[in-house]
C-alpha cells in the first residue's frame, strides 16, 4: 500500500465518491425519525441552494445559474417553498430540530431582502430550528447592502462567508473575481458592523499567476479583518469551467498556475502567520481564533449526521443514503412540478462503509475518537482497519494515542491523499478517473483540432447548469451540500 502525496488531489467532500451513486435510488422518507441512544429524536442539518451568481468565475464548476438567466430566479424560489413543504410533511423528519442551516450558492445574497426573508420564515414555520442553530450564509461582495447584512442577522444568521479567494487586485481580475478592492473591503467592513458571531474568509490557493509576493499581501489583508474562522482552498481546475477550455487551446497557459512545491510553501507562510497571531485549525484547511468558533455545519455533516438537501443540485445523507437533488433548474423544477421529491440518485452506505467514511471525514477534521467510534459502531477503529492506520502511523501522518487517532502537521497538509488509503479498489479506480486533477494533468492528447477539442470539453462538462449531469456540491468553507466557493 503506498499513497502518492499531492496538494493537487480532488477535494473530499464525501464517502464514497459521488460516482457510487447510481439513478433510480433514494432514501426512504417514509421511515419514522431516527431516536438516539436516550430515546430522543435526533437532530438534522439543512442545507440550501441558492444557485444564482452575477457571472460564473473561471474556475467554478458547481450548480449555478449566471445572471442572464436571473427570470428563472423568480420560479426558483417557488419550487424551494413546494420543496420545502414536501420535505416538512415526511415522517423521516416529524418532531426533530434542525441543528444547523446553510445558505449555499451560487450566491445566497443575490436574493433581494423580501425573498431571503420569505423563505427564512417559510422554514421557521415548517421546521423546528434548536435554540441555539446555527445559521451559515454565503456571501458575495457585489451584492452586499448594509441593510441585507442587518437583515439577515434579525433573521437568525449567525455565521457569515465571503468567498474572496483573492484580496490582490490583479490576481483577482486574473482569476475572473469581479468585486473591486473596494467593494470587497466595504462588505467585510459592514459584515464586521453588523456583528455575526462568526465572519469567516476564504481564499483560495495555486491560483493563476499567484506569487509570495501576491499571497503574502492577501494574507495580510485576511488577518487584519481578525475573522473568528478561515478557510484555504486549492485551486482545482475541471471540465466545464473557462480555464479548462483555455487550457485546451494555450497548453503554456499551465506554466503560469503554481506547482505542489511553491503552493506548499505559500500554505506553510499561512500557517505560521495564523499560529503568530493564536489560530488553530479546525480542519486540515481551515483555522479558528477560538474553539467556539469551530463550524458545526461541516462538523455534524462530516461525523455522519443527517443533511438534509433543499434546491437542485444539492447533496444531502439521509437514512443511510448519500443522495444528490436533480440538476439542472428544467428538470428539478418538472420534478416539483410532479409533485415529488427531487432527488435524481443515491447510494446506501453499508455498516463497512459508514466506519470507512468516519474514518475519512475524521482525517479531514484532524482527530478520530477511539471511543465515540466504539460507541456508534460497537467496535475499536483498531480492530477494523489495523493495517489502514498502520501505514498512516508509518506514514508519519497520525499518531494513535489510548483515546483517539490524531492528525499530525505532515497528515494534515495531505490530509486528501492520506485519507484515500481507507478506499477500497473499486473506489480508488473511480476516484483515480474522476476529473478531480487539475487539467494540465490530463491533457488531451489525442484532439489535434478545434473542433475535436471543443467536442471533448462539452462531452466532460460537469458544471454547467444547462449541460450537467453531475454539479459538484460546495466545498467552499463548507463541503456541505451543492454551491458556489465561499467555504
Amino acid at each position: 500500500m503506498k499513497i502518492p502525496l499531492t496538494r493537487r488531489d480532488r477535494f473530499l467532500f464525501q464517502y464514497p465518491p459521488f460516482e457510487a451513486m447510481r439513478a433510480g435510488e433514494a432514501p426512504d422518507f417514509s421511515q419514522p425519525a431516527p431516536t438516539g441512544k436516550d430515546g430522543k429524536k435526533e437532530g438534522f442539518q439543512v442545507y440550501l441552494h441558492i444557485p444564482f451568481c452575477a457571472v460564473r468565475c473561471t474556475f467554478c464548476y458547481y450548480g449555478m445559474m449566471p445572471n442572464t438567466y436571473r427570470r428563472f430566479a423568480e420560479p426558483y424560489l417557488e419550487d424551494l417553498h413546494r420543496e420545502i413543504d414536501m420535505l416538512a410533511d415526511v415522517p423521516y423528519l416529524q418532531d426533530r430540530e434542525v441543528e444547523t442551516l446553510y445558505f449555499g450558492g451560487g450566491t445566497p445574497t443575490y436574493l433581494k431582502e423580501p425573498k431571503f426573508e420569505a423563505l427564512v420564515e417559510h422554514l421557521r414555520s415548517r421546521f423546528r430550528f434548536a435554540e441555539d442553530m446555527e445559521f451559515t450564509c454565503e456571501g458575495e461582495p457585489t451584492t452586499i447592502q448594509e441593510s441585507k447584512l442587518q437583515l439577515l442577522k434579525d433573521l437568525g444568521v449567525n455565521r457569515m462567508s465571503f468567498g474572496v479567494q483573492s484580496f490582490h487586485p490583479e490576481i483577482a481580475r486574473i482569476n475572473g473575481r469581479i468585486a473591486k478592492p473596494q467593494i470587497v473591503d466595504r462588505a467585510l467592513e459592514w459584515a464586521k458592523k453588523t456583528g455575526f458571531r462568526v465572519m469567516n474568509i476564504d481564499l483560495m490557493s495555486g491560483m493563476l499567476s499567484e506569487t509570495m509576493e501576491t499571497w503574502k499581501y492577501s494574507i495580510d489583508r485576511l488577518l487584519g479583518y481578525e475573522p473568528e474562522h478561515m478557510t484555504i482552498y486549492r485551486m482545482e481546475i475541471k471540465p466545464g469551467t473557462q480555464f479548462f477550455t483555455q487550457l485546451q487551446f494555450n497548453p503554456e497557459l499551465r506554466k503560469q498556475f503554481v506547482g505542489d512545491e511553491p503552493e506548499l510553501e505559500m500554505i506553510d507562510y499561512a500557517e505560521e502567520r495564523f499560529g503568530e497571531l493564536g489560530y488553530t485549525h479546525h480542519t486540515h484547511f481551515s483555522w479558528i481564533s477560538k474553539r467556539e468558533y469551530e463550524h458545526t455545519h461541516r462538523t455534524n455533516c462530516w461525523r455522519g449526521k443527517d443533511l438534509i438537501a433543499i434546491g437542485e443540485s444539492s447533496f444531502g445523507l439521509a437514512n443511510g443514503h448519500l443522495y444528490q437533488n436533480v440538476n439542472p433548474y428544467r428538470p428539478y423544477a418538472q420534478v416539483i412540478a410532479d409533485g415529488r421529491l427531487p432527488v435524481a440518485c443515491a447510494h446506501k452506505l453499508s455498516r463497512h462503509e459508514q466506519m470507512t467514511a468516519y474514518m475519512v471525514m475524521g482525517l479531514k477534521l484532524l482527530s478520530i475518537g477511539r471511543a465515540a467510534f466504539q460507541d456508534r459502531f460497537g467496535v475499536d477503529p483498531l480492530e477494523v482497519f489495523p493495517r489502514e492506520v498502520g501505514y498512516l502511523e508509518e506514514q508519519g501522518a497520525v499518531e494513535v494515542g489510548d483515546d483517539d487517532i490524531k492528525v499530525t502537521r505532515h497528515g494534515c497538509t495531505y490530509a486528501d491523499s492520506f485519507a484515500r488509503v481507507f478506499y477500497p479498489p473499486e473506489y480508488r479506480q473511480m476516484d483515480e478517473v474522476a476529473v478531480g486533477t487539475p487539467a494540465f494533468d490530463k491533457m488531451p492528447a489525442e484532439a489535434t483540432n478545434v473542433s475535436e477539442l471543443v467536442a471533448l470539453e462539452v462531452s466532460a462538462k460537469q458544471g454547467s447548469w444547462e449541460t450537467s449531469a453531475q454539479s459538484y456540491g460546495n466545498p467552499g468553507d463548507e463541503g456541505n451540500g451543492a454551491g458556489g466557493h465561499s467555504e
